[in-house]
């Protein structure tokens, strides 16, 4: 019910106060259903906001509890955008178990901050799930206009044997950021 509250009403309210432009590439590299992992580079929550104006589905966020830091701000987010949070450096058992639970019923999980790092490579690796590399664009003259690249699904399929080591997982990260800023 909130997020149709957000993608009707806030959204368009946010777009047109800060005069957004969004330009989308890629759309129909989104899957229509199943779950997947979109993994971008998006920093700020105004491009969060953007994802969800231009996707059919809503969007799971994993966030950073270093977004969150005030209890007013982790409910709002909690509440309208179906946030949770997860610690992807440090064994977080509720995160993880949450973000394993969206995946399960086929949902878009996407982490925020977009930092793709070694806990969040071992998530995807462990969820067994596709990533979606995205891209976003925000120029430093023209703030208002963004623009999100989707770029082709990324298979993990032929990683899920791997060793599991610092150089194998390194590797991945640098493969996945590559998809990333390929998109």
């Amino acid at each position: 019910m909130f997020w149709r509250l957000l993608k009707i009403i806030i959204i368009p309210l946010i777009k047109n106060f800060y005069k957004l432009r969004i330009d989308v590439q890629g759309r129909d590299n989104v899957p229509a259903s199943g779950a997947v992992i979109i993994l971008g580079n998006q920093t700020n929550f105004i491009s969060t906001l953007a994802v969800e104006s231009v996707l059919r589905r809503k969007v799971y966020w994993a966030v950073s509890p270093s977004v969150c830091k005030t209890k007013l701000l982790r409910l709002i987010f909690k509440t309208f955008c179906g946030c949770f949070l997860l610690e992807t450096e440090r064994a977080d058992t509720r995160g993880f178990r949450s973000a394993f639970k969206k995946l399960r019923s086929s949902k878009i999980l996407a982490f925020y901050p977009g930092i793709i790092n070694r806990g969040v490579t071992l998530f995807c690796l462990r969820s067994g799930c596709n990533i979606l590399p995205m891209a976003i664009t925000q120029e430093a003259l023209h703030p208002n206009h963004i623009k999100i690249t989707f770029g082709s699904v990324f298979n993990l399929s032929e990683y899920q044997h791997m060793v599991i080591n610092v150089k194998n997982i390194e590797d991945l990260i640098q493969k996945i950021n590559q998809s990333i800023k390929a998109a």
